[in-house]
């Protein structure tokens, strides 16, 4: 392996600028939190590091080329985030005019109220993918693979009954990854793919 995956714990300095890096280079376009500045992207990667249960980390030489956040149950850190930036998301939209027409949609079929909740038949939680970036000079190199494969095992090891995930359905990529991963479809609402695998 021409890198090594650490926990967090193991990281010696502030992972947020990398973090912010990294969305920024690897996010598609179309992806609302692509539109976020610096600051307000420095939030949302402060809020989620907070509710992160587990945080790997893929390294070479002192440099990122990695990160996955995961836990256990829903991302609490999305609300609290919501919440907290509400005047700054809402601008964020609003020059965003591209955004509206997927949103005033969402509403009228009433799918902006749609939750999904997975249910396994299990007493034990379900895990949960939050995030995973790749840099594009890591691609290739199995990074994505041994980050999500470090999470599955750790929360197999807290006895976790599935995880899963949210991804956009424009991103065919990583929808054919996460397939590749043993994940499978389990809901659609809008472009919004739920993916789930069993543990």
């Amino acid at each position: 392996m021409l890198y090594s995956v650490v926990n967090l714990s193991e990281i010696d300095h502030d992972l947020i600028p990398d973090c912010v890096g990294l969305h920024q280079s690897v996010y598609p376009k179309y992806a609302f939190t692509s539109r976020f500045g610096k600051s307000l992207l420095s939030t949302y990667y402060q809020e989620m590091i907070k509710d992160s249960q587990f945080v790997f980390c893929a390294v070479k030489d002192g440099v990122l080329l990695g990160i996955i956040f995961g836990g256990l149950g829903r991302m609490k850190f999305v609300s609290s985030f919501k919440k907290r930036n509400v005047i700054n998301l809402a601008f964020t939209f609003l020059v965003n005019v591209d955004l509206w027409a997927p949103l005033i949609k969402k509403f009228a079929l009433g799918l902006s109220l749609t939750k999904t909740k997975h249910i396994t038949g299990s007493t034990n939680p379900d895990g949960r993918l939050y995030n995973v970036l790749v840099s594009d000079s890591a691609k290739g190199l199995g990074v994505a693979k041994t980050l999500v494969e470090s999470l599955v095992q750790h929360l197999i090891d807290v006895n976790a009954s599935s995880i899963s995930l949210t991804v956009d359905s424009r991103n065919t990529r990583a929808i054919s990854f996460y397939h590749k991963m043993g994940f499978v479809t389990s809901a659609e609402v809008g472009k919004s793919v739920t993916m789930v695998k069993n543990l």
